[in-house]
């Protein structure tokens, strides 16, 4: 199997026909969900870890598709948590608390982190209880998003001034209650250099890095009717391919990471294995 370009041994072919893609509305999700589904084995099962995975996302609809997948979830956030165990009631999947995740082996095929790690205080023990759930030759999905700092406020537009600064003073105060205790509303941009020492300091193998959600394509797919919805997502996916491959550099910093792609596709995911998985 090839993994961006380089060779790995994950999986068997999959015997459905080519999956399609979920996750409508964010490009980065879509690519590393078709790429795991291209990857599943026929019969058996493969088990995916969604590490802060919210209310459940689009996985009702994965699970139905594709019951081989036994699925487990991490949420931090009660309310999240609870309507994530009501959608996904009658699936192979189960949701698991921070304490039970420190007695528990998940041996996951795939992990998969979602616009998480800007929303997490203690990256490092984060990260380690990654290599603690993945199993040998897994590979674990990690994405982080800079959305939330980057409020768009146009003076022409009234109505979007207090939304806007009521997003910068939340990022600016977050960080400081977080250092009192209070770590439940926190989020901090993440820079590239930082999460990157990190991950070598851990062992992680970064096989690949790329960029998603180029911003004016994200919104014109919030215009598109259901039945366009399909194929402008494959069509998305494959333009940020080619971006990615063809027309990545590297430059100046701009708000904390050095690669052009990023002043305008504000999503970046590392494809990370680990010797000790």
């Amino acid at each position: 199997m090839v993994l961006w370009g380089r060779t790995l041994t994950v999986r068997a072919p999959v015997t459905h026909s080519a999956p399609g893609y979920y996750w409508w509305g964010n490009a980065a999700k879509a690519q590393v969900i078709h790429h795991i589904l291209t990857q599943l084995q026929t019969g058996g099962r493969c088990v995916v870890f969604d590490y802060g995975c919210g209310d459940g996302g689009y996985w009702p609809a994965i699970l139905r598709d594709y019951p081989q997948i036994e699925w487990w979830g991490f949420e931090p956030q009660p309310q999240r948590r609870y309507t994530a165990q009501q959608r996904l009631a009658g699936y192979r999947a189960k949701l698991v608390s921070w304490q039970e995740l420190q007695t528990t082996c998940i041996h996951a095929d795939f992990i998969v982190s979602f616009s998480v790690l800007e929303h997490v205080y203690r990256r490092r023990p984060y990260l380690e209880m990654a290599q603690k759930q993945l199993a040998p030759g897994g590979i674990f999905y990690l994405n982080y998003d800079d959305g939330h700092f980057r409020p768009l406020l146009d003076v022409s537009q009234p109505h979007t001034w207090f939304p806007a600064l009521k997003v910068a003073c939340h990022n600016w105060v977050a960080p400081l209650l977080a250092r009192c205790g209070y770590v439940a509303p926190f989020q901090q941009r993440v820079q590239q250099a930082e999460i990157d020492q990190l991950l070598q300091e851990l062992g992680w193998r970064v096989e690949q890095v790329f960029y998603s959600n180029l911003s004016c394509l994200k919104s014109l797919s919030q215009t598109l009717p259901p039945d366009q919805q399909a194929a402008f997502m494959q069509m998305w996916v494959a333009w940020e391919q080619t971006l990615n491959q063809t027309f990545s550099y590297l430059g100046e910093q701009y708000l904390g990471d050095p690669c052009n792609l990023w002043r305008v596709m504000p999503s970046r995911t590392l494809v990370l294995t680990h010797p000790g998985g």
